[in-house]
């Protein structure tokens, strides 16, 4: 059996100007279970804003937070891994993995 570690496939960092906060985008669903995480383990999130698609029930949300909460906040995306598995959502890991691997191929190719 391979070590899994969660939390590995459900965000990116995307680079930001302000040396003082880091930018996220993850993937959550549209009942936005990452919420209650980041409010029960105490990490101030700024949402800038969400993008969905018809043919799925995820939805990507792009966030900043401070610098020093940078791994909190990675943290808590291995919390929203295991949630979304415990709610039965078990395509979620490999749903993050094309999701993502869509977005760094569109972006390579331009």
């Amino acid at each position: 059996m391979t070590d899994y570690e969660y939390g590995t496939c459900n965000f990116i960092e995307i680079d930001c100007r302000l040396p003082w906060r880091s930018v996220f985008v993850f993937v959550d669903t549209d009942r936005f279970l990452a919420d209650r995480i980041f409010i029960d383990r105490k990490i101030p999130v700024r949402f800038k804003k969400e993008m969905a698609r018809d043919d799925t029930d995820y939805v990507l949300v792009f966030c900043s937070t401070r610098r020093k909460d940078r791994k909190a906040f990675a943290e808590s995306m291995g919390f929203l891994e295991r949630k979304m598995l415990l709610s039965g959502r078990t395509d979620y890991s490999q749903s993050c993995r094309d999701i993502f691997a869509g977005i760094t191929n569109e972006s390579q190719t331009k």
